[in-house]
């Protein structure tokens, strides 16, 4: 259910992002969700070997997940937290 929410918010946060960062959020969108169901579809012990298939992907939304969130903290005032390790 958890997996299910995280796609639906990712899905509608994709749909409604303003248009200056719209294909950006699309492109970060779709990879996150093929990312999210890759590990929910795979065995715990297999996981590590998932995410290294799938690290091209992960690799190339790296700078729009950094263009994102720099339009956050600088046109929508948000602070972000830091990940966690």
């Amino acid at each position: 259910a958890s997996i299910d929410a995280a796609i639906a918010e990712l899905t509608s946060l994709a749909a409604t992002a303003p248009s200056e960062v719209a294909d950006d959020a699309q492109l970060v969108s779709e990879i996150y969700i093929e990312t999210l169901e890759a590990l929910s579809q795979s065995a715990p012990g297999t996981r590590d070997d998932v995410l290294r298939e799938l690290q091209p992907q992960l690799d190339e939304a790296a700078a729009p997940a950094a263009r994102l969130e720099q339009y956050a903290t600088t046109t929508c005032a948000l602070e972000l937290e830091e990940p966690a390790d």
